[in-house]
Formats: C-alpha cells, structure tokens, sequence
C-alpha cells in the first residue's frame, strides 16, 4: 500500500478552501422566509423560526431557526443558525459548489469565519470532511475539525485528482 505524505494529503484538503465563496456574494441582499419572526431591538435581534429559507448571492441556508445579531448601529455582527440538520450550499470563485451541514452553525461576519458544531460536515466537489465540528476561517484560508477534548474522530473522504 502506498503511504501518503501528510503535507500533501493537508495541501489538498487546503486548496479548496480559499474558492470558498464567491466575494460577490457578500455585497448582496439578504432574503429571509420564516413561519414566525420576533424583533428584539433592546437586544439587537431579528430570529426567524419555522422552515427557514435564507439567500444572499449564491449562498443559501435552510435551517429551523436563524438569529441575526446587529450591532448598535444596526450592522450584522454574526449569524446562529440551527437545524436538524442546518444545511448551506454555495458557489465558490470558481462557481462549483461547496456545502455544508451541522447542529448549529454560527458565521462571524467581520472575522469571516464559519463555525459548524454537532454532526458538522463539510464538502467542496467530491472531497468531504466530517467532524463533531468544524472551523472555517476564508480570511487566512485555515480549517479546523475535530473537538476540542479529542473525543471525537475527524472522518476525510478525499477524491484523487485528475
């Protein structure tokens, strides 16, 4: 059997990571269908619940609740979504699609980073990650998975390359 170098095997997994989303999809609106909304402005919240359907740009996220959180000035801050499973699709700068599901996802908009927790799973073309969670950061281009105990195992499904 062929052993395979570590490096490697990270490159590959790293590569997709940095066509994650397409940068116009971040100057797009935001589209929202809930069953229920409630507006808290003391706290500076909009959560919409029941058979969430959310887009902007290619993104798109479905989930059985979404609280968006603003700062004072009315500016999205980060984004909690949860489902059984929630579950986004994308198109990436190379318009393929990436995808993702989880427990509960949480995206911090001003650090570009998505954190996805409980049965977390990750897919960009064939490959697939798969952990209790998951950490992706389009900023610096870094992933990371598994938990933070050791307790769970990170599972990769890694497709040869043409």
């Amino acid at each position: 059997m062929k052993r395979v170098n570590p490096f490697a095997l990270l490159l590959l997994v790293m590569l997709p990571l940095s066509l994650l989303a397409l940068s116009s999809d971040r100057d797009q609106p935001i589209h929202i269908e809930a069953d229920k909304l409630q507006i808290d402005d003391n706290r500076n919240i909009s959560i919409y619940q029941g058979n969430v359907a959310m887009q902007q740009g290619s993104l798109k996220i479905k989930a059985e609740r979404i609280i968006l959180h603003f700062d004072d000035n009315k500016n999205l801050q980060w984004i909690e979504i949860t489902g059984s499973p929630a579950t986004f699709n994308q198109l990436n700068a190379k318009q393929e699609p990436v995808s993702g599901s989880a427990l509960k996802m949480n995206y911090y908009a001003t650090k570009s980073l998505m954190e996805l927790s409980g049965d977390a799973r990750f897919q960009s073309n064939q490959d697939t990650i798969e952990s209790e969670s998951i950490s992706i950061n389009t900023e610096t281009d870094t992933m990371q998975a598994g938990d933070s105990q050791g307790n769970s195992r990170v599972r990769m499904l890694i497709q040869p390359k043409p």
